[in-house]
């Protein structure tokens, strides 16, 4: 079971690189993570491919079974509570994600792209936005319902001249929708803290 929803997932950020970018399949070495953050946090950082983003420091790396990009890390929350973030960079052609196509452009592609995943049955976007850059972030929020259950995915992308940037959070629907806001903090803090560094 796990090695399907490990496939499943890596099928979803494949997808999503596949929408903005051509792929070109190299290995590198992991992410290092750093102890410059408060206590209750740890930041992931990579020189190579030039990002950073804090993580609660409860959270750990997963390993990928099957690597499809130039490089990507996974992370997730111990229990079983489906709380993951991963990160993929895959070289582009385009120069900016302005290049590709307005936020709200980009979001439609990739909730098409959801939409015809297997076991995949409704998708609903619930937010987009952007930061102006450089480098330029576009942030999408889309829940989706499949066989697999029903998920919550808060993602933020970025292309820059080593690549495109995909990090892709996610939680269960009923723990992100929470009135305790508990998770929707813990997302939303992990997706605002991803920097890329020029």
């Amino acid at each position: 079971m796990v090695a399907v929803e490990a496939c499943l997932r890596r099928r979803a950020l494949l997808a999503h690189a596949a929408t903005l970018s051509c792929l070109l399949p190299i290995g590198v070495p992991p992410a290092r993570v750093g102890a410059s953050e408060p206590a209750s946090t740890q930041l992931v950082t990579d020189a190579t491919f030039g990002y950073r983003l804090s993580l609660p420091q409860s959270w750990e790396a997963k390993p990928k079974p099957l690597r499809t990009h130039l490089h990507e890390v996974l992370y997730a929350a111990p229990g079983a509570g489906g709380l993951k973030v991963g990160l993929t960079v895959d070289p582009v052609k385009i120069q900016s994600l302005e290049q590709f196509g307005t936020p709200e452009q980009v979001a439609e592609r990739i909730v098409a792209v959801e939409q015809s995943r297997d076991g995949v049955k409704t998708v609903a976007l619930r937010q987009v936005s952007s930061e102006r850059g450089p480098p330029s972030f576009y942030t999408v929020e889309y829940l989706t319902e499949s066989s697999r259950g029903t998920t919550v995915f808060r993602c933020k992308y970025c292309v820059t001249p080593r690549g495109l940037y995909v990090l892709q959070a996610q939680a269960k629907a009923d723990a992100f929708d929470h009135s305790d806001g508990a998770v929707r903090r813990t997302i939303g803090g992990i997706v605002s803290s991803f920097e890329v560094l020029e």
